[in-house]
């Protein structure tokens, strides 16, 4: 079932977010709808971080106690006397803005900071948040599959969230995406929309992207082909990965989660999806979107 799967990604919550966002951050009103929502049709988590502005008190205001929430700690200071103090705060400074006793999961937003010198106490402290139960997994946010090669075998994660698209396949063909599921570590896709590029008509993509214009040739016509938003397309291509295991989408509003959440799972198939495809980190990664 398709909502057992949505992970509602909060980031326009508390942030003016997403390339493709022309309303701002979402209003309370609006944050409640979805929550509410998503609640009927048995969506049952939550993604957030601390640093994504107010999202975490919004979502505290409107009551979330239910709700499986995975936060995401910022990069730690070097300079703090005591990283277990500090993690140990930040995580009762969540706790309290979400007004829960618990977290379904930590993840590190800087998990190359494990290579550092605090590395072995970060995750130690992560590890004793969790055998006190107020955590229940602690894993990675990555940016890059690379950063598991030099991460995993020495901080193994009980979660990993990873940027993967119709264009950005790298933690598939990297082949850590099989190696996670056999593993056992739960597997969770964001950048779906890839912050909302994918979204965009062809008269409203910003210019710079017009460097890419074979791709996008090619992305119209299999939306028009296939007679597809592509909404349900980019939702649909992530479902058709049985290595996933959630899919954190961002939502600006009520119908768009109602708009995903009526999605056909029987449309397409991975074929369809063989030519769509790019390794230019330009294109797929947004932090490089500010470039050239």
């Amino acid at each position: 079932m398709l909502s057992h799967k949505i992970v509602i990604g909060s980031a326009q919550f508390g942030l003016d977010y997403g390339i493709a966002n022309i309303n701002g951050k979402v209003s309370f009103d609006e944050v409640k709808k979805i929550i509410t929502y998503a609640q009927l049709y048995q969506v049952s988590t939550i993604d957030t971080a601390i640093s994504y502005g107010d999202s975490e008190v919004s979502m505290g205001k409107i009551g979330v106690n239910e709700w499986k929430i995975v936060t995401k700690l910022p990069k730690i200071p070097e300079t703090c006397e005591s990283v277990d103090s500090w993690i140990s705060d930040n995580i009762q400074k969540s706790l309290s803005r979400l007004n829960v006793t618990k977290i379904e999961a930590i993840l590190l937003h800087n998990p190359m900071q494990l290579l550092g010198k605090n590395g072995v106490e970060i995750w130690s402290s992560l590890r004793h948040h969790q055998s006190l139960g107020i955590v229940n997994k602690v894993g990675f946010s990555i940016y890059d599959p690379i950063e598991l090669d030099k991460l995993y075998f020495q901080f193994k994660p009980d979660v990993v969230q990873f940027p993967y698209n119709v264009l950005d396949r790298r933690i598939e063909t990297s082949k850590w995406l099989r190696r996670l599921r056999n593993d056992k570590v739960e597997t969770h896709a964001r950048s779906v929309f890839l912050q909302g590029l994918l979204l965009m008509n062809k008269n409203n993509r910003p210019k710079k992207f017009s460097h890419w214009e074979d791709i996008w040739l090619l992305w119209d016509n299999f939306l028009s082909k296939k007679n597809i938003t592509a909404m349900h397309a980019c939702i649909g291509f992530v479902l058709l990965n049985k290595n996933i295991d959630k899919i954190v989408v961002g939502v600006d509003s009520k119908n768009q989660l109602q708009e995903i959440l009526d999605f056909d799972n029987n449309i397409i198939c991975l074929d369809d999806f063989v030519r769509l495809t790019s390794n230019d980190v330009d294109l797929i990664n947004p932090s490089r979107w500010g470039e050239g």
